[in-house]
């Protein structure tokens, strides 16, 4: 199991990664960090929990998606309509395979918000299911 986590107030853009934060918890080498971004390293299905606090800079629609290689997993999204400066929390869940690959190979976990605003906190964690 791999936890991270992100407490700075930090400026999103529309369409921009999320930066996860730091390890605050690891218990195995299925998963590490890497640049802020989260590194699925063994194969095997994992499930990807993502919470994220995030200041709406506008009223509207937050959505944070969860991302498997640049490629968005089916279902692990959350949408949320916000007002100008609303704190809103957006729970993701999804579940990743990660199939056998050339030794050193990664799978690269990210979510994206598709509205500007401010990260308040994160909190992701990947933990190894079969």
């Amino acid at each position: 199991m791999l936890a991270a986590v992100n407490t700075s107030a930090t400026t999103l853009t529309a369409n921009q990664i999320i930066p996860v934060g730091a390890v605050a918890l690891r218990t195995n080498t299925d998963a590490r960090m890497n640049s802020g971004t989260v590194e699925i390293q063994r194969p095997g299905v994992y499930e990807v929990l993502g919470n994220f606090s995030i200041a709406a800079t506008a009223t509207g629609p937050v959505t944070v998606q969860m991302q498997a290689n640049g490629t968005d997993v089916p279902g692990a999204t959350a949408t949320v309509t916000a007002t100008a400066a609303e704190t809103v929390s957006l729970p993701v869940q999804g579940y990743v395979r990660a199939t056998p690959a050339a030794t050193g190979s990664t799978i690269p976990i990210t979510w994206v918000v598709n509205a500007a605003g401010t990260l308040v906190n994160a909190v992701t964690s990947v933990k190894r299911v079969i």
